[in-house]
Protein backbone atom coordinates (compact mmCIF):
# COMPACT_ATOMS: atom_id res chain seq x y z
CA UNK A 1 0.00 0.00 0.00
CA UNK A 2 1.24 3.51 -1.13
CA UNK A 3 2.05 6.28 1.86
CA UNK A 4 0.01 9.04 1.41
CA UNK A 5 1.98 12.28 2.78
CA UNK A 6 -0.47 14.71 3.79
CA UNK A 7 1.11 18.27 3.90
CA UNK A 8 -0.80 21.17 5.56
CA UNK A 9 -0.53 24.81 4.02
CA UNK A 10 -0.97 27.79 5.78
CA UNK A 11 -3.81 30.17 4.52
CA UNK A 12 -1.11 32.47 3.41
CA UNK A 13 0.81 29.69 1.55
CA UNK A 14 -2.52 28.91 -0.57
CA UNK A 15 -3.40 32.93 -0.77
CA UNK A 16 0.84 32.89 -2.04
CA UNK A 17 -0.08 30.50 -4.56
CA UNK A 18 -3.14 32.19 -6.15
CA UNK A 19 -0.54 35.00 -6.73
CA UNK A 20 1.93 33.07 -8.33
CA UNK A 21 -0.85 31.65 -11.01
CA UNK A 22 -2.38 35.10 -11.68
CA UNK A 23 1.48 36.28 -12.61
CA UNK A 24 1.99 32.94 -14.67
CA UNK A 25 -1.33 33.50 -16.58
CA UNK A 26 -0.78 36.53 -16.91
CA UNK A 27 2.65 36.41 -18.32
CA UNK A 28 1.14 33.45 -20.43
CA UNK A 29 -1.05 36.39 -22.10
CA UNK A 30 1.84 38.98 -22.39
CA UNK A 31 4.10 36.94 -23.97
CA UNK A 32 1.20 35.10 -26.29
CA UNK A 33 2.09 31.91 -25.45
CA UNK A 34 -0.46 29.30 -26.90
CA UNK A 35 -1.31 26.06 -24.15
CA UNK A 36 0.96 23.07 -24.46
CA UNK A 37 -0.39 19.73 -25.28
CA UNK A 38 -3.79 20.77 -26.76
CA UNK A 39 -5.35 22.31 -23.64
CA UNK A 40 -8.14 24.24 -24.22
CA UNK A 41 -9.36 27.43 -21.33
CA UNK A 42 -7.34 30.03 -19.49
CA UNK A 43 -5.47 27.69 -17.69
CA UNK A 44 -5.73 29.61 -14.64
CA UNK A 45 -6.89 26.80 -12.39
CA UNK A 46 -4.56 24.29 -13.81
CA UNK A 47 -1.81 27.37 -12.47
CA UNK A 48 -3.32 27.72 -9.19
CA UNK A 49 -3.62 24.02 -8.63
CA UNK A 50 -0.05 22.77 -9.59
CA UNK A 51 1.12 26.15 -7.57
CA UNK A 52 -0.45 24.47 -4.27
CA UNK A 53 1.20 21.08 -5.42
CA UNK A 54 4.40 22.28 -6.10
CA UNK A 55 4.37 24.33 -2.61
CA UNK A 56 3.03 21.08 -0.69
CA UNK A 57 6.46 19.44 -1.81
CA UNK A 58 8.48 22.30 -1.65
CA UNK A 59 7.18 22.05 1.85
CA UNK A 60 7.72 18.59 2.64
CA UNK A 61 11.09 18.62 1.32
CA UNK A 62 12.12 21.69 2.55
CA UNK A 63 13.04 23.04 -0.52
CA UNK A 64 12.48 26.69 -0.96
CA UNK A 65 10.06 28.02 -3.54
CA UNK A 66 9.43 31.49 -4.95
CA UNK A 67 7.62 32.77 -7.84
CA UNK A 68 11.01 33.23 -9.67
CA UNK A 69 11.72 30.12 -9.75
CA UNK A 70 8.78 28.80 -11.51
CA UNK A 71 8.90 27.45 -15.06
CA UNK A 72 11.56 25.66 -14.41
CA UNK A 73 12.17 21.88 -12.89
CA UNK A 74 9.10 22.61 -10.34
CA UNK A 75 10.85 22.14 -6.77
CA UNK A 76 14.56 20.96 -8.17
CA UNK A 77 14.96 18.09 -8.43
CA UNK A 78 10.70 17.21 -8.84
CA UNK A 79 8.82 17.37 -11.10
CA UNK A 80 5.17 18.09 -9.70
CA UNK A 81 1.92 17.07 -10.85
CA UNK A 82 -1.41 18.22 -9.35
CA UNK A 83 -5.71 17.22 -9.54
CA UNK A 84 -8.10 18.63 -8.00
CA UNK A 85 -9.94 15.14 -8.38
CA UNK A 86 -10.11 13.13 -5.57
CA UNK A 87 -9.60 10.21 -7.97
CA UNK A 88 -7.45 12.41 -10.69
CA UNK A 89 -4.16 10.04 -11.72
CA UNK A 90 -1.33 11.79 -12.87
CA UNK A 91 -0.62 12.92 -16.15
CA UNK A 92 2.71 12.59 -18.19
CA UNK A 93 3.39 13.58 -21.68
CA UNK A 94 5.67 12.75 -24.19
CA UNK A 95 7.91 15.70 -24.19
CA UNK A 96 8.32 14.94 -19.98
CA UNK A 97 11.74 14.39 -18.86
CA UNK A 98 12.38 10.72 -18.67
CA UNK A 99 14.84 10.97 -15.79
CA UNK A 100 12.79 13.19 -13.49
CA UNK A 101 10.33 12.01 -10.68
CA UNK A 102 7.09 12.83 -11.36
CA UNK A 103 4.71 13.51 -7.91
CA UNK A 104 1.52 13.43 -7.90
CA UNK A 105 -0.45 16.24 -5.35
CA UNK A 106 -3.86 16.29 -5.23
CA UNK A 107 -5.37 19.48 -3.53
CA UNK A 108 -9.26 18.61 -3.19
CA UNK A 109 -9.01 18.97 0.26
CA UNK A 110 -7.40 22.44 1.28
CA UNK A 111 -5.91 23.36 3.31
CA UNK A 112 -3.95 20.28 2.82
CA UNK A 113 -2.16 18.86 -0.05
CA UNK A 114 -2.13 14.85 -0.33
CA UNK A 115 0.87 13.72 -1.97
CA UNK A 116 -0.09 10.54 -3.61
CA UNK A 117 3.02 8.93 -4.92
CA UNK A 118 5.60 9.22 -7.77
CA UNK A 119 7.25 7.42 -11.06
CA UNK A 120 10.21 7.78 -13.19
CA UNK A 121 9.07 10.32 -16.34
CA UNK A 122 10.31 7.10 -17.97
CA UNK A 123 8.54 4.38 -16.16
CA UNK A 124 5.32 6.40 -16.67
CA UNK A 125 5.28 6.17 -20.28
CA UNK A 126 3.98 3.13 -21.01
CA UNK A 127 1.90 2.29 -24.01
CA UNK A 128 -0.73 1.09 -22.44
CA UNK A 129 -1.22 3.88 -20.19
CA UNK A 130 -1.56 6.02 -23.37
CA UNK A 131 -5.00 8.10 -24.15
CA UNK A 132 -7.97 9.69 -23.22
CA UNK A 133 -8.56 7.72 -19.72
CA UNK A 134 -9.03 10.74 -16.98
CA UNK A 135 -12.13 9.46 -15.24
CA UNK A 136 -12.99 12.95 -14.72
CA UNK A 137 -12.05 14.27 -18.18
CA UNK A 138 -12.81 11.80 -20.61
CA UNK A 139 -12.65 13.96 -23.25
CA UNK A 140 -9.35 15.49 -21.91
CA UNK A 141 -6.26 15.69 -24.32
CA UNK A 142 -4.30 12.43 -24.95
CA UNK A 143 -1.71 11.49 -22.35
CA UNK A 144 -0.03 9.04 -20.46
CA UNK A 145 -2.46 8.66 -17.55
CA UNK A 146 -0.30 6.56 -14.58
CA UNK A 147 -3.15 4.25 -12.57
CA UNK A 148 -3.05 5.77 -8.93
CA UNK A 149 -2.02 1.57 -7.95
CA UNK A 150 1.70 2.12 -10.11
CA UNK A 151 2.24 4.99 -8.32
CA UNK A 152 5.48 4.36 -6.05
CA UNK A 153 5.77 5.24 -2.29
CA UNK A 154 6.96 8.48 -1.04
CA UNK A 155 8.84 7.07 1.81
CA UNK A 156 10.92 5.62 -1.43
CA UNK A 157 11.23 8.92 -2.94
CA UNK A 158 12.83 10.19 0.23
CA UNK A 159 15.06 7.38 0.51
CA UNK A 160 17.05 8.01 -3.05
CA UNK A 161 20.03 9.57 -3.36
CA UNK A 162 20.48 9.27 -7.09
CA UNK A 163 17.53 12.61 -7.23
CA UNK A 164 18.73 14.91 -5.42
Amino acid sequence: MNQIIRVRLTWAEIEECGHWAVKRSVENYRLERSHRYGFIGTGLDNHFHGCLGEKAVAKHFGIKLTADELGKVDVDPYEVRATEYHSGRLVLHPGDRDHSPFVLARVHELPDVLLMGWIMGNRGKRKEWWGECQPEKPKDRPAFWVPNGELWNMADLEAREDVR
